[in-house]
């Protein structure tokens, strides 16, 4: 249990249901979310309908992802369109920094495929509902968004990308041919010092699954709190740390994203 929690089940989050339904399987990992509904889709050609119909029409909760994304590069201003898994392979090295420092090399996996579901979850999110300002491209390559360097990977962010392929955080609820699911916009930050901020309290927005959590593995410690980023959602200093503590992704993510589990999606 993460410290200062009393309401997570990990025996919840670290299992994996497995449902076989019209002889097909879908992975569900990490415990279900409240039953929420969709917010309006901005991506052109992609309305709720659509996606709700996908959903309830098939044997699991399999949200679209999409196959491609379109990054804006600033230093240019040109808009590349890049497949959604060489992209999300590009951003978890320069996201992750220097957090590797003695790490074995099972721990540097782990913390790699849990930014690597992290990073795909915002850039799912923006792409179907945060297409900024209502233009032609997704998301920027700086920290406005997620920074991404074509030329930026390595061993560990491709094995990571392959590992969690597809795979977004999201809220749950239903059952076979009734799924409810709510794509989660999946917000992460360098360090706190002990504690995430809600959304309500950055952005003055009440998001359910962005709510401030106790973060006791973040090294970083300052005379007054503090954070190095906006504070809300997934800590990477944190999340190093409940790695090194032997947590996994199926943990971590449920734990920054309250109440959320992690799904296979289908490309779209």
């Amino acid at each position: 249990m993460f410290a200062g929690e009393t309401n997570l089940s990990f025996e919840i989050s670290k299992s994996t249901e497995i449902i076989d339904t019209f002889k097909r399987q879908t992975q569900i990992e990490g415990a279900p979310g409240p039953a929420l509904s969709f917010s309006e889709s901005k991506k052109s050609g992609l309305t709720n309908d659509m996606v709700l119909k996908q959903i309830f029409n098939t044997a699991g909760p399999t949200p679209y992802v999409p196959t491609n994304i379109k990054v804006l590069r600033k230093a240019t201003n040109t808009i590349e369109t890049v497949p959604l898994e060489t992209y999300i392979s590009r951003v978890i090295p320069g996201e992750i920094g220097d957090k590797m420092g003695g790490k074995t090399v099972e721990q540097i996996k782990e913390i790699y495929r849990t930014q690597a579901i992290a990073a795909r979850g915002y850039a799912t999110y923006s792409t179907y509902f945060d297409r900024k300002h209502g233009s032609s491209y997704d998301v920027c390559d700086s920290t406005c968004c997620q920074v991404y360097n074509p030329n930026l990977t390595n061993s560990y962010a491709t094995t990571a990308t392959n590992d969690t392929a597809k795979k977004i955080p999201a809220l749950v609820s239903g059952s076979p041919y009734n799924w409810n699911i709510k794509y989660v916009h999946a917000f992460f930050f360098n360090s706190c010092s002990g504690n995430t901020k809600s959304c309500k309290d950055v952005w003055g927005t009440d998001v359910s699954y962005l709510v401030s959590v106790s973060c006791p593995y973040d090294p970083t410690k300052y005379a007054i709190p503090a954070t190095d980023g906006h504070g809300v959602g997934l800590c990477q200093d944190g999340t190093a740390g409940y790695v090194t503590n032997g947590y996994l992704y199926t943990d971590i993510l449920p734990h920054y994203y309250t109440g959320a589990s992690v799904v296979t999606g289908t490309y779209n």
